[in-house]
């Protein structure tokens, strides 16, 4: 991997340490799904400056629930007139993580954004 933001250098860092996040995904059939995410730490040869891989299109920063994870959450509430509370067993997670998740991605919403903007 290529350091970000030390362009001048061009070297690739060196693999220092791996850890494991695990991250909640929408439930295939009745049983919840859970990833195991590997992310890694490097560090530059010459400054000895360290940093990690980024996890941003996985998840949204320290979120425990997948960006997948957020969209069924949401659509479900939205579409599905499900309770948070039925959701939250679903994904065998807490009713906070996923009310904050829900709430978080309806206030990114497009305000003016309506379904029967796409009729023809």
């Amino acid at each position: 991997m290529m350091i970000e933001g030390l362009e001048e250098i061009q070297q690739r860092g060196l693999v220092r340490s791996t850890r494991i996040r695990k991250l909640i995904h929408p439930p295939i059939g009745l049983s919840a799904v859970t990833l195991a995410i590997r992310i890694r730490t490097y560090r530059c040869p010459g400054c000895r400056q360290r940093w990690t891989q980024p996890v941003d299109k996985a998840c949204v920063g320290r979120s425990k629930l997948s960006r997948t994870a957020r969209h069924w959450a949401l659509k479900s509430v939205v579409i599905d007139k499900m309770s948070i509370h039925v959701i939250a067993k679903n994904l065998a997670t807490s009713w906070n993580t996923v009310c904050t998740a829900v709430l978080d991605l309806g206030r990114r919403l497009p305000t003016g954004w309506s379904i029967h903007d796409r009729r023809r």
